[in-house]
């Protein structure tokens, strides 16, 4: 379908993620902070996968994707197993090309018993 756009070449086109993640014709109840979203078999009506695509997809799709995906579950699980991790102060975020934080961010861990 052809909406009448023409882009002069070498355009760069940019998906504001943000605001697609939070459009109810993307993502059921798209405010509502539901992880389990994301899980295989798990997706609710009128979920959108490939709205988020951060490794691209295809032919060519990064190829440390793997990689990239195992080392944050690995320091996330060591994380959350040895400590409790809460904010020390209001996170404030802003838009430099992604979701970014504004400033530092305040984290507290408590070493777990």
């Amino acid at each position: 379908m052809s909406t009448g756009h023409v882009l002069p070449i070498h355009s760069v086109v940019l998906c504001h993620h943000r605001i697609a993640s939070l459009q109810e014709e993307n993502f059921t109840r798209a405010s509502e902070f539901i992880p389990e979203r994301w899980l295989p078999n798990q997706a609710l009506p009128n979920h959108t996968h490939q709205l988020v695509l951060p490794f691209g997809s295809g032919k060519r799709m990064c190829p440390g994707k793997r990689l990239a995906e195992q080392e944050l579950y690995i320091i996330s699980a060591k994380l959350f197993q040895n400590f409790e991790i809460e904010l020390t102060e209001e996170l404030e975020l802003e838009f430099n090309y992604l979701l970014t934080p504004a400033g530092p961010i305040g984290l507290k861990l408590n070493e777990r018993d």
